[in-house]
């Protein structure tokens, strides 16, 4: 599998970045600090979700990441077999059993080129058990 980044959805980030841009306006016209501290919060927020990748997938393993960018959890698979894309949902399936990712964060466009490239990284590797 190639290396695969699936960023989250760009909508929450553009409201997150939208009440940013009300609370400076708030803050010019009242100078209250408070204002100021939520322009700061609210457009950090927005700037993490929409810059940073919800999804990062590698060879043999999907990183999920924190929206600091740190890998939240990973989790490891032995083929490209052994993962599949059902509507809005990742399944994995791992050494401890099946896992399951939601996609509902995630950006629609990346999710269907993520689905894309498992489906060719399926037709392209041999499957387990398959004779040569």
């Amino acid at each position: 599998m190639p290396l695969i980044r699936v960023g989250r959805s760009p909508f929450i980030g553009a409201v997150l970045l939208l009440a940013a841009a009300l609370n400076l306006y708030l803050f010019i016209e009242a100078r209250v600090v408070t204002q100021l501290v939520l322009v700061a919060l609210f457009g950090l927020c927005g700037y993490l979700l929409l810059t940073r990748p919800y999804l990062v997938i590698d060879r043999n393993s999907v990183h999920i990441m924190s929206r600091l960018g740190f890998p939240l959890r990973t989790l490891h698979f032995a083929s490209p077999h052994d993962i599949q894309v059902v509507r809005y949902t990742l399944w994995i399936q791992t050494s401890g059993g099946p896992e399951k990712v939601s996609g509902f964060s995630a950006n629609a466009r990346h999710w269907r080129a993520l689905a894309a490239a498992i489906a060719q990284a399926q037709a392209t590797a041999p499957r387990a058990g398959a004779s040569a």
